[in-house]
């Protein structure tokens, strides 16, 4: 696995417990799937990364515990949460990295950043190359590719100002911490999130359904998993889904 470590972390009050606190913490973070869940036992994680397994076991205690000079205020500064406590006991290991999906959404932010600098670069060098002189006729290539930019960015530009296109389900769908807060005012439990988002993204691409919002359609989900609990339970949801989007 692989988790992005930003170098805010050297600055956090974090590093008041000491490198060993921040070696556990970054191990989490490294060993984490893409919702910022580490599946792994205290035991476990100490033998994985070569620590005595009392030091890992203060770790986590300290990470687990409220910071009030947490820059990242939400849970009350906990860096993490158990699993157990999130699930209602679903699950008795592991943890959940509280701000995994902030620094995510960070990290694909400075990829994307990244690429588009490289492409830039890579234009403008071609550009350059396209330039050719031939005896006194000065013949400027890259004054077509210059126009032809310039018209795709204005089409680009056309389509951004239009009205948004329907799109299929996205390849990761992430809840962002607005979904979450939303979710919370509504009564929904991370339980239910945690259950009903892989229904709600599988149902679409089995169907093949397009929407414009893909974050409204979740919520529109949400709204009637949460009403049809009330009279139904959880029977054929997939089912009651039908007609209803």
């Amino acid at each position: 696995m692989y988790g992005k470590i930003f170098s805010d972390i050297f600055d956090s009050s974090i590093m008041v417990h000491g490198g060993d606190t921040v070696y556990v913490f970054i191990a989490l973070i490294v060993l984490a799937d893409p919702k910022g869940h580490s599946r792994i036992t205290a035991p476990a994680l100490a033998n994985r990364i070569g620590k005595p397994l009392d030091i890992v076991e203060e770790a986590l205690r300290r990470l687990e515990a409220p910071d009030i000079g947490s820059t990242t205020p939400s849970e009350d500064g906990k860096r993490i949460i158990p699993l157990k406590d999130l699930t209602g006991g679903e699950e008795n290991r592991g943890w959940w990295i509280v701000n995994y999906e902030l620094y995510r959404i960070r990290r694909d932010r400075e990829t994307q950043r990244l690429q588009t600098k490289e492409r830039v670069r890579k234009h403008r060098k071609a550009d350059k190359a396209d330039n050719v002189t031939l005896g006194n006729a000065n013949v400027t290539l890259g004054n077509a590719s210059k126009q032809q930019g310039e018209g795709e960015g204005e089409e680009e530009g056309k389509r951004k100002n239009g009205a948004k296109r329907a799109t299929s389900v996205p390849q990761e769908f992430l809840l962002t911490e607005d979904l979450k807060t939303w979710a919370k005012e509504q009564g929904l439990s991370f339980g239910t999130l945690e259950k009903e988002t892989p229904r709600f993204l599988d149902y679409h691409r089995a169907k093949g359904t397009t929407f414009k919002n893909w974050g409204a359609a979740w919520k529109n989900w949400m709204r009637n998993v949460k009403e049809w609990s009330k009279d139904k339970g959880d029977k054929s949801l997939n089912n009651m889904m039908e007609g209803a989007l």
